[in-house]
């Protein structure tokens, strides 16, 4: 048994629709971003963190209006310019194990 392709899409667009702010670090929380729903599951996120904000970035999280967690990302970033432009690429897709 396989999911349909629009429900596939239909979670990617929630999943777009439900983020409501990225928090590095677990310290600075950036409500700022771009997103963008590239495919029917493909979805980008992309947005700046300032040097004068931290100099490694070693985490985000994509939370919800609730600051439920919907994404968890360990990262090893040095910010070594004033500023950096962190843009990651979600694909909602079906595991079949």
């Amino acid at each position: 048994m396989s999911l349909e392709a629009t429900y596939l899409s239909d979670i990617a667009t929630k999943f777009e629709t439900d983020i409501n702010n990225v928090l590095v670090n677990d310290s600075i929380v950036v409500s700022s971003f771009n997103s963008e729903l590239v495919t029917n599951n493909v979805y980008d996120i992309s947005f700046t963190v300032l040097q004068s904000q931290t100099t490694q970035i070693d985490n985000i999280k994509l939370r919800k209006s609730d600051n439920t967690v919907i994404s968890d990302q360990n990262l090893d970033i040095p910010v070594t310019e004033n500023e950096v432009r962190i843009a990651y690429k979600y694909t909602v897709s079906e595991v079949i194990s």
